[in-house]
């Protein structure tokens, strides 16, 4: 029971500033600030985040080796990512998620930014796959823009593997009632069945060939009924990701 109390009365002191924080960090993804003063605001907000994240950590007793496997050597992360191809030409970077932004934009704020050597348009990553791309970079924090945001184009090249065949097509939007990615413009889909892999094929320079992306679940057609459409089911649950990677140049 005293152990009960200690807790509550430690953790009371926190609440201010956890209300702090999301106040701050929801003021700097909503209002119209000039870049410089948002950068400010996120970059504040992300420290007190970092403060916040850590003794989150230490009360819930999650495991620190754990914690800490995800802060090994490049060489280790790319052994857990366990991508198809190599990724020997990226600085494999690990972030954590500060904030999350779901009702304007599906967007995160993660803890690493110019510091880091994070640029824009870096991928970012989990060990189960493709989530988005930097798209604001500051000097302690970064925002990334995520697959699953419907207001904003994601456009991806991708490969479909299915039946010792590679077929290509494009990541085309994200259906957020059934949870499931669009895969559109496919050349030949007489082959292609449920359960067949999505990768990135590189086309386009931006994505790296090779990282995945999800498997297919289903193959439909468009509204009008004419082209075949296929919904691709993502390994990673986008409402509870805590760590990521940053794929740097």
């Amino acid at each position: 029971m005293r152990k009960k109390k200690n807790f509550y009365k430690k953790s009371r002191k926190y609440i201010w500033l956890w209300v702090f924080l999301i106040g701050l960090l929801g003021i700097s993804s909503t209002v119209s600030f000039s870049t410089q003063m948002r950068g400010t605001f996120q970059d504040i907000g992300v420290e007190i985040g970092k403060l916040f994240k850590k003794r989150t950590i230490v009360l819930e007793e999650y495991d620190k080796n754990l914690i800490e496997s995800l802060r090994k050597e490049n060489e280790n992360l790319r052994n857990l990512l366990n991508y198809k191809l190599s990724l020997a030409n990226y600085n494999i970077i690990p972030a954590t998620i500060i904030y999350r932004n779901t009702n304007l934009e599906n967007t995160i704020i993660i803890d690493c930014g110019k510091k880091q050597n994070i640029d824009f348009e870096n991928i970012v990553v989990t060990e189960k796959g493709l989530i988005g791309k930097v798209i604001e970079v500051y000097k302690n924090s970064s925002l990334v823009q995520l697959l699953t945001d419907t207001k904003k184009s994601n456009k991806v090249a991708v490969s479909i593997f299915s039946s010792d065949k590679e077929f290509h097509g494009v990541l085309d939007g994200y259906d957020a009632l059934e949870k499931e990615f669009k895969v559109t413009s496919i050349e030949n889909t007489t082959e292609i069945e449920v359960g067949s892999e999505v990768v990135t094929n590189g086309l386009g320079g931006l994505y790296p060939n090779g990282i995945f992306i999800g498997t297919v679940s289903k193959i439909t057609k468009d509204e009008i009924g004419v082209s075949i459409v296929l919904k691709v089911k993502s390994k990673v649950d986008f409402t509870n990701i805590g760590y990521v990677f940053v794929l740097g140049k």
